[in-house]
């Protein structure tokens, strides 16, 4: 009855489709307990070898309406594995899947026994039983309950695990997360049974082992438990990979992380795998790994190893890679950076491949390739080549971005900055498909956008369309801005000046937004907002309006702030005058958190801090209270300050008046800093220096400084042959755009002596 049932389902009798369900679930009305198991399995190897439809996935319902006539206990081990098997084309919310499971659970629980005999379940039993869960996913509370039921069933068995058994258990689990503690379970239940194999893994095991971690963290400690047991039984493999098995098993490591010892112990163990792979990798196999890597960063050597053996295999790639392939590639390399050799390399590799691909990139596609770019310096040829290559794709692109893809793309350009030619032609070619776009953003999509404009100075037409174009997002989108959303907003601004009125008007769309937002900031929101106001002058409207709503934010901050984020906040102020009463106001919400801030400053952030305050002058009440919380920060930097934040901090003086006891003890803080200082400054911070302070009446409290400078002015003559051709905006003067020869610097800067 059961062979005539899959006779009749393969072909060998012809019959409609209609005729082919009646006569199933007639035959399976007539089979016993057993023999519905065996139909189930052989309905299962059938599908597979056929690439038929799921014979079992369509009549599951059918089955589990005759099962339920047999009772839940007494079944072997053996049809319990051979029904779970046979699910491996279902999927959890298939018609009848959850009734399926649900039974099936019953049935772990009340017939699988520990111990020896029909009811103990064997390796291949639980790795066969694994296996048939591969499309169910964790989402799924009957998988949940299934897999509880499972644990102690795998804890008790205690025969060998063989290489197919490791990797078809593990194979099975690609569809779970380790987010969810039943899979961390099953995980834990299997670490001793990977360890305890004897039997040398081939290829395809490690593959599939692999491949069936692709959604599990390498934050568990339950999966790095198993990467540890997977790594000697890789090392020991004696078979070459094959393509399709290292492809899966770099896919499988997607939400691993390079920080995670584990994990670099598994890349390195894989290496030399891809490195003696004799195999051509295909297209699908390129992407894959390349997209397995998305967790990896290019500072840990076992990451760049493997990197240098995937860059020939993608040479020798003689078959056409499909825009998603592209998109997979990219996406994979996003915590890389360009400043690597090997990453480079691998980018060299694929500028070919990307320039070949004929068939039309999707908004999805193009998000994640220049996603994928996030960590890439635009000062790289290598990177400006896939920038070039990738603006043709989104020119002939003819999908309409969505909001999410919008948002995916111009994060993707957070480390490239528009004074390059291909950023400016890719943002050309962007700032269309984002004013097509027709969704509304989402807040985090917003912020996301605007963060990744972080390196674009308005100074360029093309960022100012590009600014154009996302000002109707900003202004469409209805939610509410997060704090860490509001900080990445203003963030991103940080290159770009309030002089152009497209930036006023992203600031007037973000207001609303801003002073609406009620979470309370953290000192890393507060840091990121104000950092981006750096080149917004308050004598603007919209530059004014956006401080004043931000006051209440700052007030509001309960956590202390970093000395980073202390200097990141006076440094957002750099372009702000004291003689606005919003300034004020601002200085006065930051003079508490100033004072509240335990870490030690830096040299960098005493630059920063300092320098920020170039605007400020004595006369405001205000600003001589900063000074005074902030000196005793100052006063306890530790680090001597090196060149370029010497010239920064007294940059930063030049509205001071050094009759204020203030300013005297950042000045003696200062004079302090430079006795002994052994390093050489450049033109810019000298100039830096001298420009501070030349309004700056301190008799005895400036000369040590002034004369430091000088001596360093000597220095750089000496050293400098070609300092007869430096530009005045190095020394940064008199504000003039001059090439001054040595004789008549040292004239300038002795005229403006004289007055001192």
């Amino acid at each position: 009855m059961m062979y005539d049932a899959l006779a009749i389902d393969s072909g060998a009798i012809t019959l409609t489709q209609i005729e082919v369900d009646n006569e199933i679930s007639i035959c399976l009305y007539l089979m016993k307990g057993r023999d519905i198991a065996r139909f189930m399995f052989l309905a299962a190897k059938l599908t597979k070898r056929s690439k038929g439809f799921d014979i079992v996935r369509r009549h599951l319902m059918a089955i589990t309406g005759r099962l339920r006539s047999f009772p839940l206990s007494g079944w072997r081990a053996k049809d319990v594995a051979f029904m779970i098997y046979s699910l491996q084309g279902v999927r959890g919310d298939d018609v009848g899947a959850k009734e399926f499971l649900t039974l099936i659970t019953s049935i772990v629980n009340s017939s699988l026994k520990s111990g020896s005999g029909d009811q103990a379940i064997s390796a291949n039993g639980i790795s066969m039983i694994l296996y048939g869960l591969r499309r169910m996913r964790s989402d799924n509370s009957e998988i949940l309950a299934l897999l509880n039921a499972l644990v102690p069933k795998v804890i008790e068995c205690k025969e060998e695990f063989t290489s197919q058994a490791v990797g078809n258990s593990l194979d099975g689990l690609q569809g779970m997360s380790s987010d969810c503690a039943e899979v961390r379970a099953i995980l834990a239940a299997l670490v001793p049974k990977v360890q305890g194999c004897t039997e040398k893994l081939n290829d395809q095991a490690v593959g599939n082992a692999l491949y069936g971690m692709q959604g599990m963290s390498s934050d568990c400690p339950e999966v790095n438990d198993i990467l540890s047991a997977l790594t000697p039984k890789i090392q020991s493999c004696r078979a070459d990979l094959s393509a399709q098995a290292v492809g899966n098993a770099f896919y499988g490591l997607q939400r691993m992380s390079s920080d995670s010892a584990e994990v670099r112990a598994i890349l390195l163990a894989l290496a030399p795998k891809v490195q003696s792979c004799s195999q051509i990798f295909n297209a699908q196999v390129i992407g894959n790994t390349l997209y397995g890597l998305q967790g990896m960063s290019d500072n840990h050597p076992e990451v760049r190893a493997v990197l240098v053996a995937l860059a020939p295999k993608i040479r020798s790639c003689v078959e056409e890679l499909t825009a998603q392939n592209v998109g997979n590639a990219l996406y994979g390399l996003h915590r890389m950076s360009s400043s690597s050799i090997e990453v480079t390399d691998v980018l060299l590799e694929l500028h070919p491949k990307i320039s070949n691909c004929v068939e039309s990139f999707k908004g999805q596609d193009i998000g994640m390739a220049i996603y994928g770019l996030q960590g890439m310096s635009s000062n790289s040829s290598t990177v400006r080549t896939v920038l070039s290559l990738l603006a043709v794709k989104v020119v002939s692109c003819t999908d309409v971005f969505s909001a999410q893809e919008v948002g995916t793309v111009l994060y993707g350009l957070k480390s490239m900055r528009s004074d390059c030619s291909e950023v400016r032609v890719l943002l050309s070619a962007l700032a269309t498909k984002i004013r097509n776009c027709k969704e509304e953003m989402s807040s985090q999509t917003l912020g996301n956008s605007l963060y990744g404009l972080q390196g674009m100075s308005n100074d360029s037409p093309e960022v100012l369309m590009m600014l154009s174009a996302i000002l109707t997002r900003v202004e469409s989108c209805m939610e509410g801005l997060k704090a860490q959303e509001v900080g990445n907003a203003l963030y991103g601004l940080h290159h770009m000046n309030s002089d152009s009125q497209e930036v006023r008007a992203i600031l007037w769309a973000l207001l609303s937004k801003v002073k609406s937002c009620k979470e309370t900031f953290t000192a890393q929101n507060l840091g990121n907002a104000l950092f981006g106001l750096q080149g917004m002058d308050s004598d603007y409207l919209p530059v004014r309006a956006i401080l004043s709503v931000l006051i209440p934010k700052v007030k509001g901050c309960k956590e202390d702030l970093t000395a980073q984020n202390l200097g990141n906040a006076l440094y957002g102020l750099h372009s702000m005058k004291s003689d606005r009463i919003v300034v004020c106001s601002m200085l006065s919400a930051l003079i508490p958190k100033i004072e509240s801030c335990k870490e030690t400053l830096k040299g960098r952030e005493v630059g920063m801090a300092l320098y920020g305050i170039q605007g400020m002058t004595c006369g405001e009440p205000e600003v001589l209270a900063m000074l005074s919380s902030l000196f005793p920060k100052l006063n306890s930097c530790r680090e001597r300050l090196d060149g370029l934040n010497i010239g920064n901090s007294l940059y930063g003086l030049q509205g001071m008046q050094a009759e204020y006891p203030d300013v005297v003890d950042i000045l003696s803080f200062l004079t302090d800093n430079v006795k002994g200082f052994r390093d050489d400054m450049n033109a810019y911070s000298i100039g830096m220096g001298f420009y501070g302070l030349q309004e700056m009446r301190g008799g005895d409290i400036t000369t040590p400084l002034v004369e430091f400078l000088y001596n360093q002015l000597d220095i750089l003559s000496e050293k400098t042959f070609q300092f007869q051709t430096l530009p005045c905006q190095d020394i940064v003067l008199l504000g003039q755009h001059l090439a001054l020869s040595l004789p008549q610097l040292r004239v300038a800067f002795q005229d403006r002596h004289n007055k001192w």
